[in-house]
């Protein structure tokens, strides 16, 4: 290297060997920034592949979630359809069945009449059949008589159907 140095400044004198210094460094300056530039290049690059993959795998995944949501509004839906077809036919049926009840029970009002005007034993009749009005009501009714009270009422029933046959006895 010193041979070139002594070569250079016998040829070229100090003027030039300033301008080749001067030419060396500069290429090899914008060599070091290129260089640098491309690191940054790559490793930007690198960064975002990463960051491509990952919203990928994301979208995929936030895909999957929206289908088995789909999945399960679409399952709820026809739940709710379902549950919407059963609550008009069993409100169908409490109407019939409160229709039915009431024809009964003017049914039964018009019987008591008749048998009260002309019955000596019409008092424990009506007795039974205001029990068994409230036994008759049915089991999704709010006022109809559950459990124990039900047990109760039924005991009761069975007392007046006997007072009701001493009362045929006596009378007969």
């Amino acid at each position: 290297m010193l041979k070139v140095f002594r070569i250079a400044m016998t040829v070229l004198g100090s003027a030039g060997l300033i301008a080749v210094l001067t030419l060396t460094y500069t290429i090899w300056r914008d060599s070091k920034v290129d260089s640098i530039a491309y690191g940054e290049t790559k490793a930007l690059l690198s960064t975002t592949t990463d960051q491509l993959k990952e919203a990928k795998a994301e979208n995929t995944k936030l895909t999957d979630e929206i289908a088995e949501l789909r999945r399960t509004a679409d399952g709820l839906r026809q739940r709710l359809l379902t549950e919407e077809t059963d609550n008009r036919y069993n409100k169908r049926l409490l109407e019939e069945s409160l229709a039915k009840t009431k024809a009964l029970d003017i049914q039964l009002e018009q019987m008591s009449r008749l048998v009260k005007a002309d019955d000596p034993c019409s008092p424990i009749r009506l007795q039974i059949a205001e029990i068994e009005k409230i036994l008759r009501r049915p089991s999704y009714d709010a006022y109809a008589p559950q459990g124990e009270q039900r047990e109760h009422l039924a005991t009761n029933l069975n007392e007046k159907y006997k007072t009701l046959n001493a009362c045929f006895g006596a009378n007969n």
